[in-house]
């Protein structure tokens, strides 16, 4: 190449030469003359070895000019096709030469694109930062930097980075050369990153909890609103304002004048746990009283599910739940109050109605006895109705005090499998006088009920038949009939009670099992309190059973209750028959009463003297009448509950711990008679626990048998 760069032709280089070689032949030809052949042979070897060696340098140099120039076209494929845009502006912002991105960027072909103005793309309002940028740029020398919009002659904008350096053309002028790179996927995805941050703030923000959110070191990373204002109003601007950065972890860990008071430790535990993941989250409820108002707040921490450690800290005011809180327990101890005394009251009410009752209704029924026409004469229908009413307020006495102790929640059951043949004949025996009385059969196929065995509490069971009997013999005709049924289904057993009275409209069916709901016609020539149904109801769902009815207005009403039934053990069945009085004994029985209320004794007595085979031995006080089982050792003891010095269940005790005295059986009589008293005493041992006033007939059956089970055992 020549000094102006440009490729010289082979034949123009071929006339150089041979001009150059004949001015040196003229000087040589003498010299020529004067060689040898051999030496003339020699240069002439020479001449073509050096020749060669020029033809294998022009190669060599043919070969370098051709890898120069692939080099060289590789370089402008890569500057053309580079990723980023390049240009080269002169000192007065001209573009003097770019690459194809950079005109593919900037929308205009590369002839069109030199000379032009590179602040002809840049928007206005980011055009002073450009020229500030080239102005820092060439008076520093140091390269530069800068983001903002450019905008295609389409009107297409886009967001690039300059990065510029300082150079020098080849005629020395400065010039700057520069980077331009489309960021407008980045700026838009920052930009879409702050627009969900603020989202998520305002979010945050108006959540009425004070919430923080603490990195894996407690350091408070984030707080929103509410934990600022809560900062304020409470006397600390500068945790307001400067919450970032303060380790939650430290404050906790201060026990003086903290909110969290002594549990201050468990909180600062709590976190910890939940920080390090050996806990799903921690909450905590804790008063935070103020100078002017009592508050409470909760405080819940809970892990950040974005695996970065991080964990959320809340406050919730809480105050007005644990104010409503509070108002309730007060009014349920209020209530408690007041269902603690209305009970005290009824089953004092109770035991001083039935102490009474127990002499009127006693001896009411021993005259009824005792006597024959001639003797009472007219007075009969009197003392009938005299007993009648007796039993009445007796029975509405029983009533209340079954709905007052369901509804305290003091009704407790025993599910346990059972015969169930038993307990119907225990039913039976009580309610067999009832229908004696107005003659109505009371009746049950014996065969159905041999190794049926239930899932049930026996003596609530007992209680739901005897409510469930008593009513169909109460709502029932003269002269008519109770039958007690069974249907079986898998695993399952109704008992169905049917009687044959009056029978129940369609309409009041749904009122029926309504506390103090009185369906019949005649309400006030039926005993009772209109409870009876209410207790079956409730007993039978604590026992997890079920109950229905179905009646027919003017034929009858069938009631049932359905329970799960259990596998047998292998026992002889016990056979279910209708109650026959027990023979007398042949041998005197001594059958000791402790009692301390005289008219009480006087009563048993009476009773008792009807059995001539029974002698009587009375005491009035627990020492006494322990003293006499020791020494006299009755067939059987009849028990008081509400003793001077201490009470039955406690002479019981001492009885069942003497060995003396632990086999004779004890009968209670109490005008102590609410259901978990009952129960309570049938638990304790008694064999029979028979309330005030005594059914004359059915304390002298219950007597009688034990007996007749004493004297069997001792055979």
């Amino acid at each position: 190449m020549n000094s102006n760069d440009q490729p010289v032709s082979a034949a123009a280089l071929r006339v150089r030469a041979e001009a150059r070689l004949r001015e040196r032949a003229v000087e040589s030809v003498g010299d020529l003359a004067a060689l040898s052949p051999a030496a003339t042979q020699h240069l002439l070897h020479e001449l073509q070895t050096h020749q060669i060696e020029l033809e294998l340098q022009n190669e060599e140099l043919r070969r370098t000019l051709a890898d120069l120039d692939a080099t060289r076209a590789r370089y402008f494929d890569l500057y053309d096709l580079a990723p980023v845009g390049y240009c080269a502006l002169s000192a007065t912002g001209l573009i003097v030469q770019a690459n194809l991105t950079a005109t593919t960027l900037l929308g205009v072909p590369r002839g069109a694109l030199t000379t032009q103005r590179f602040s002809r793309f840049i928007i206005a309002e980011d055009a002073d930062q450009f020229h500030l940028l080239i102005k820092q740029l060439f008076a520093g020398g140091e390269p530069q930097a800068c983001e903002l919009r450019l905008c295609k002659p389409d009107g297409t904008l886009f967001w690039a980075r300059l990065d510029c350096a300082a150079a020098q053309a080849d005629d020395g002028t400065p010039q700057a050369r520069v980077v331009l790179t489309d960021i407008s996927e980045r700026t838009h995805a920052a930009s879409a990153l702050r627009a969900s941050e603020a989202f998520n703030r305002a979010i945050l923000d108006s959540l009425d909890e004070h919430v923080a959110v603490i990195d894996a070191q407690g350091v408070i990373v984030a707080v929103n609103a509410a934990w600022r204002e809560f900062a304020r109003s409470n006397g600390a601007p500068e945790l307001a304002e400067q919450a970032i950065g303060v380790n939650y972890l430290a404050v906790c860990a201060q026990s003086d004048g903290h909110p969290f008071g002594d549990e201050a430790p468990d909180v600062l535990s709590g976190i910890q746990a939940v920080l390090t993941g050996i806990r799903t989250e921690f909450q905590l409820e804790y008063p935070c009283h103020s100078p002017t108002e009592q508050r409470w707040f909760r405080l819940s921490v809970t892990p950040l599910r974005d695996g970065s450690g991080k964990a959320v800290v809340s406050h919730l005011n809480i105050t007005q739940r644990k104010q409503a809180e509070l108002k309730l327990v007060d009014a349920l101890q209020q209530a408690q109050a007041a269902n603690q005394a209305k009970n005290a009251f009824l089953s004092r009410m109770s035991h001083e109605l039935r102490t009474p009752l127990n002499a009127i209704v006693g001896f009411a029924q021993i005259i009824l006895l005792s006597a024959d026409d001639e003797k009472i004469g007219t007075f009969r229908s009197d003392l009938e109705t005299m007993l009648r009413s007796g039993w009445h307020l007796t029975r509405i006495v029983e009533d209340l005090l079954n709905v007052s102790a369901i509804e305290a929640n003091k009704v407790v059951v025993n599910i346990e499998r059972f015969d169930l043949a038993p307990c119907l004949l225990r039913c039976f025996e009580l309610l067999a006088p009832l229908a004696k009385e107005r003659g109505i059969t009371l009746g049950s196929a014996a065969a159905q009920w041999e190794g049926v065995f239930i899932q049930a509490d026996e003596f609530r069971l007992r209680q739901v038949l005897i409510n469930l009997l008593a009513n169909a013999i109460k709502y029932n005709r003269d002269g008519g009939s109770v039958t007690v049924s069974s249907q079986h289904t898998p695993g399952r057993l109704r008992i169905l009670v049917a009687d044959t009275g009056v029978g129940i409209r369609a309409d009041h069916l749904a009122e029926l099992f309504e506390p103090f709901s009185r369906v019949t016609e005649r309400p006030y020539e039926i005993e009772g309190a209109g409870v009876g149904l209410a207790v079956v109801k409730q007993l039978t769902g604590l026992m997890g059973g079920t109950l229905g009815v179905e009646s027919v207005y003017g034929q009858g009403s069938t009631f049932w209750i359905e329970f799960p039934t259990a596998l047998a053990p292998p026992a002889a069945a016990t056979q279910l028959t209708t109650p026959t009085p027990t023979a007398p004994r042949e041998s005197q029985a001594t059958v000791l009463y402790v009692e301390d209320n005289p008219v009480h004794i006087h009563l048993v007595r009476s009773i008792l003297a009807r059995l001539p085979q029974v002698a009587l031995l009375t005491a009035t006080t627990p020492r006494e009448g322990l003293a006499l089982a020791r020494a006299q050792r009755p067939s059987i003891i009849l028990l008081d509950i509400f003793l001077p010095e201490m009470d039955g269940f406690e002479v019981l005790k001492l009885l069942q711990l003497d060995a003396l005295t632990r086999g004779i059986p004890v009968l209670a009589i109490t005008a102590t008679a609410t259901p978990v008293e009952i129960e309570k005493g049938l638990r304790a041992g008694f064999r029979h626990y028979l309330t005030k006033p005594l059914n004359v007939v059915a304390f002298m059956s219950a007597v009688e048998n034990v007996l007749a089970e004493v004297a069997a055992a001792q055979r």
